[in-house]
C-alpha cells in the first residue's frame, strides 16, 4: 500500500514544486485541482460503474478531514493575492507530511 501511496503521488507532488519554484503558480495550482478531480471521477467513479457498488468502510474521519482541510488551506492560501507564498507552502506541505504518517502508521 505504501508503495501505491508513493508511487501516484510523488510526481504530482514533484511535478507542482517544480512549477512553482520556476515561478509558474497557475500551473501548480492547476495541477493539484487538476488531479484531485481526477481522482474524484476516475479512481471513485470507474469501479462504481464497473462493479456498481463501493463500500468506503477503508476511510474514516482523519481521512475525510484531511481532504476538506487540505482544499480549505489551499482556497485561503490561494485566493490571498492568488498566489501561494514560501510560509504557505511550508504549511501545506507540513499538513501533506503529517497525513501520509498517519497513513504509513
Amino acid at each position: 500500500m505504501f508503495a501505491i501511496v508513493i508511487g501516484t503521488s510523488l510526481p504530482e507532488l514533484f511535478m507542482t514544486i517544480t512549477s512553482a519554484t520556476k515561478g509558474e503558480f497557475d500551473i501548480a495550482i492547476g495541477n493539484i485541482i487538476g488531479t484531485n478531480i481526477f481522482n474524484i471521477c476516475i479512481v471513485l467513479g470507474l469501479p462504481i460503474i464497473l462493479y456498481g457498488d463501493v463500500l468506503l468502510t477503508g476511510f474514516n474521519s482523519i481521512d475525510i478531514l484531511a481532504v476538506f482541510l487540505s482544499s480549505f488551506f489551499l482556497f485561503l492560501f490561494a485566493r490571498s493575492e492568488k498566489t501561494i507564498d514560501t510560509k504557505e507552502a511550508i504549511i501545506l506541505l507540513f499538513c501533506f507530511v503529517l497525513y501520509y504518517i498517519y497513513i504509513c502508521l
